[in-house]
């Protein structure tokens, strides 16, 4: 008997993101339009400058979460074996695979009472042990691979996005109003 663990999703699912991202937005759209309605005729920039420091604000943020995801990836690509699934049979060890291979979570109760009374033999234990260890170090050797390069990717991009704005608002502030 197969148990299905699927969550319905409730209709107010989107209520949460909405709360969470809408109303910092709505917050920031009201400091922009005061900030543009104050000094008008003093500080007509004010628009550019906020839209300079909303794009270093972004950017920064960015820059931290692939930091993030740069330093999990390393980790990752360092030892693939152990940044694995949690579910599944052990692959740290034959030892470890032979006490847990039919533990999984996935396995129909027939199968696995069927693996119970009929063991598979050392060889053939073995067998497989060196088949899902050596997919799984490739699967993670190359998720991390994949991971590591679009996060530098990233990182590099909204790196020159900060760099750009913040000398376009430095020589913006250099410029006397006029």
């Amino acid at each position: 008997m197969l148990m299905d663990f699927a969550i319905s999703p409730s209709p107010f699912l989107w209520l949460f993101p909405a709360l969470l991202f809408g109303i910092p937005l709505v917050l920031w759209i009201g400091f922009a339009s005061t900030l543009a309605r104050r000094d008008a005729v003093d500080r007509p920039n004010r628009i550019a400058q906020w839209y300079g420091y909303s794009v270093c604000l972004v950017t920064v943020v960015t820059l931290l979460f692939s930091t993030v995801a740069i330093v999990n990836n390393a980790f990752r690509l360092a030892n693939p074996l152990q940044s694995g699934e949690p579910w599944g049979p052990s692959l740290s060890s034959f030892a470890a695979y032979k006490a847990t291979y039919n533990n999984s979570p996935y396995l129909d109760p027939t199968e696995r009472e069927a693996a119970r009374k009929a063991p598979l033999s050392e060889a053939e234990l073995r067998q497989r042990y060196e088949a899902l260890r050596a997919e799984r170090i490739g699967r993670n050797r190359h998720e991390a691979g994949r991971g590591l390069v679009t996060s530098v990717l990233l990182s590099l991009f909204a790196a020159g996005l900060f760099l750009m704005h913040w000398r376009w608002l430095k020589g913006m502030a250099d410029v006397p109003p006029g």
